[in-house]
């Protein structure tokens, strides 16, 4: 009876790990699948994207540019008839010819 008893007891330890072992292979397979199909839609959407932006890159080359509104227009035709101004010096061009040569041993 004890024999019968640590028999059914081994059976159903591996009967139950084989059932385990089985779940859980089976839950990664679907979660692989799941994962593999979410890839495929995002690079499906990433390529859409792109063909997108790139027929507007495209069409924005080709076409002539968009008017400008009046404010920006007035604010460009204030500096360009300003006349040229020279560019501002910058904050190193004081520091040019500054340095001494230091006497050669």
């Amino acid at each position: 009876m004890l024999e019968s008893a640590i028999a059914g007891a081994v059976s159903g330890l591996i009967a139950a790990i084989a059932a385990v072992f089985l779940m859980e292979w089976g839950t990664r397979m679907h979660v692989r699948r799941i994962r593999f199909d979410l890839d495929d839609v995002l690079d499906r959407l990433m390529r859409d994207d792109k063909r997108r932006a790139s027929a507007a890159a495209q069409l924005r080359r080709t076409s002539e540019p968009a008017p400008l509104n009046p404010v920006d227009a007035a604010l460009i035709a204030k500096h360009v008839t300003r006349g040229s101004s020279p560019e501002p010096a910058a904050w190193f061009d004081g520091l040019v010819g500054t340095r001494t040569k230091t006497p050669s041993s």
